[in-house]
């Protein structure tokens, strides 16, 4: 069975073997305003540990998305200014 980058084979084992595609969204995406958001870049980022080991992979934001998370951290807590 061939399968591209967005399906992904999963095999459940109960009293029979039963193969389900699952299509697998592989955007990396942000956290704001309560939700998990798309970002406007479609680039990541990868996170390397100190011995330069992948261990995480980060959506890019663009000007858009940083626009989209402080007004949603205005809305969240309108009135506050730091002094």
């Amino acid at each position: 069975m061939a399968t591209d980058d967005c399906t992904v084979i999963v095999c459940v084992r109960a009293c029979v073997r039963v193969c389900v595609l699952i299509s697998i969204d592989r955007t990396f995406k942000m956290y704001y305003g309560g939700r998990q958001q798309r970002p406007d870049a479609p680039y990541a980022r990868p996170i390397r540990s100190h011995d330069g080991k992948v261990i995480a992979h980060v959506g890019e934001g663009n000007r858009k998305d940083i626009r989209n998370a402080v007004e949603a951290a205005h809305r969240a807590a309108p009135g506050f200014v730091i002094i």
